[in-house]
């Protein structure tokens, strides 16, 4: 009897995992889709500053910020501008070979420049979002609000640099206890709950 409650618990406990982890890649997916996010993954493992084995975390999400998209746009669009204006003016100019070298030198400098903003829009403005999943049948209480806003606080206050993150998820299946959405909403930490299949972004 008691191995087969054993087994019984052993079977619960995968049940319950595969259940949250699909609920994570189906928030993922919403992330991805309808949030703007290049990229989201599960299962990630970031520094903590009181806890040595580390916090792992439900959700990660990147995305440009909204500089970093502008200056992609803007250089994209330089870079097509700029090789037929070139080409306009090397046939309408004067051919001499100061104004030839001139003309290459100023687009070569434009390109090199235009490449150096594309590498910064890419690596150095992307933002970083922290998720954190409830896939339970009772609503969340603010204790574990709580948690997750004193992790959040314990990772940025750690020395891992990797990630800067600017926005705070809190995913629900159920709901959130009133108080629990009230500091929620006053920490700045985006809920969303699950209804009919659907994720809905919710503030009070």
């Amino acid at each position: 009897m008691t191995e087969i409650r054993r087994t019984i618990r052993k079977h619960t406990g995968v049940m319950s995992h595969n259940k949250g982890k699909t609920f994570e890649e189906a928030f993922c997916k919403f992330m991805t889709t309808d949030l703007g996010y290049s990229k989201a993954y599960t299962g990630h493992n970031m520094p903590s500053r009181v806890n040595p084995r580390g916090i792992k975390l439900d959700i990660v999400a990147k995305r440009k910020s909204k500089a970093g998209e502008l200056i992609y746009k803007i250089t994209i669009g330089v870079i097509l501008l700029i090789i037929p204006i070139g080409l306009v003016c090397y046939l309408v100019m004067p051919k001499t070979d100061e104004n030839t070298f001139i003309l290459l030198f100023t687009i070569g400098l434009i390109l090199v420049l235009s490449g150096l903003a594309l590498i910064i829009a890419t690596n150095y403005t992307i933002e970083y979002a922290w998720v954190e999943c409830k896939n339970w049948k009772d609503k969340v209480p603010i204790k574990e609000v709580e948690k997750m806003l004193f992790e959040f606080n314990s990772h940025n206050h750690s020395k891992d640099k990797r990630f800067v993150f600017r926005h705070k998820y809190f995913v629900s299946a159920n709901g959130f206890v009133d108080n629990a959405l009230t500091y929620a909403i006053d920490n700045k930490i985006m809920c969303y709950i699950c209804n009919d299949n659907k994720f809905e972004f919710v503030d009070w």
